[in-house]
């Protein structure tokens, strides 16, 4: 019987992330669990309750030594990779005028340099695959006119967005102005590998870390991914 697929998830210790992780390994995939927070991504890969098909991984995915490191003990443990999902992310919520060089900085190493230090790491394994899929986790928040969201602090929204999608800056403006653009993760794809993995955004609404979060793929597509 063959190996079932493996998983690398970013940001896994909670929300979005953990809930990633439950979802792939209802449908038989094989899950290892990368996070900052080493202790809770130890208690959420135990919590999970499969020992033989997880591994919990502390990381930080702006350091591309500990990035390679963490993904050669995916290859060690499980033997492969088929899929990376980016979600590790933060926020520093406040108004611009109030947010320092240091938090913008930090944002902006997390939110962007963080997929693709991870890509360029997990992109080497996945070869040996002959391919395998990317899912960077996004925002929708840049695309609401939402009140909240103008008093709170652009990086963290506009990174998420411009970082995995695409992005341009309008220089008449004060900050980066996000747009879609599909190209820059098929750029990725047909970059990586010739075998071209495929590359996926995902703009969730939105989540309450530390609350237990559910992830649906209602669509079609969804239930094809995971099952491939």
């Amino acid at each position: 019987m063959p190996l079932s697929k493996v998983v690398l998830i970013t940001g896994a210790a909670r929300g979005i992330g953990l809930a990633t992780a439950r979802r792939f390994l209802a449908e038989g995939w094989r899950v290892a669990l990368l996070d900052i927070l080493g202790p809770e991504v130890e208690a959420a890969a135990e919590a999970l309750g499969a020992p033989n098909r997880t591994l919990a991984l502390t990381c930080d995915v702006t350091e591309a030594q500990e990035v390679a490191a963490a993904v050669e003990m995916v290859s060690v443990r499980f033997g492969r990779l088929n899929a990376l999902v980016n979600n590790a992310g933060i926020a520093v919520f406040k108004p611009i005028m109030e947010t320092s060089d240091e938090e913008w900085a930090r944002v902006l190493e997390v939110n962007l340099s963080g997929p693709f230090i991870c890509t360029k790491a997990a992109a080497a394994l996945m070869r040996e695959e002959g391919g395998g899929a990317v899912v960077n986790i996004t925002s929708i928040s840049p695309g609401r006119n939402w009140r909240w969201m103008a008093a709170s602090t652009p990086p963290a929204s506009a990174s998420r967005r411009c970082g995995a999608s695409g992005a341009t800056a309008d220089r008449t403006q004060a900050e980066p102005v996000p747009i879609r653009l599909r190209g820059s993760g098929q750029a990725v794809g047909a970059d990586v590998s010739p075998q071209r993995p495929t590359v996926h955004s995902i703009w969730p609404c939105g989540s309450s870390v530390g609350r237990k979060t559910r992830l649906s793929l209602s669509s079609p597509n969804g239930s094809r991914f995971m099952s491939r």
